[in-house]
């Protein structure tokens, strides 16, 4: 069975116009899996039938992105299958940043 890399991790990332976060999860100087000049990101994904979310990394994620004045973002994927999720407190924020990562793709691949 194929087995997700960081090589992945940071392709993902990249196609929504995320920048990855160097060495993400292995420092104190960099938060999150990535960000983009509106949102600060954690994405969770696997091959297999589930993912695990801790409610601590959902309040971390919160934290972080109000220290640095972003938008919160969660990404996860489950085999095929990805979903962008907002906490309710950024509404209101977080449809520009869809409509940012909407955009991204659109230039990225020549959507229309």
């Amino acid at each position: 069975m194929h087995r997700l890399t960081i090589k992945d991790e940071k392709l993902a990332l990249l196609e929504l116009g995320i920048h990855p976060t160097p060495g993400s999860g292995n420092t104190d100087q960099w938060k999150e899996d990535g960000q983009n000049k509106s949102c600060l990101v954690q994405r969770k994904a696997t091959l297999g039938s589930q993912v695990t979310v801790k409610y601590q990394d959902l309040l971390d994620l919160i934290h972080h992105s109000e220290e640095v004045h972003k938008v919160p973002l969660f990404i996860f994927k489950v085999k095929d299958l990805q979903f962008l999720c907002l906490p309710d407190l950024h509404i209101d924020k977080g449809l520009r940043v869809f409509a940012e990562l909407y955009r991204h793709e659109e230039q990225s691949y020549g959507r229309k």
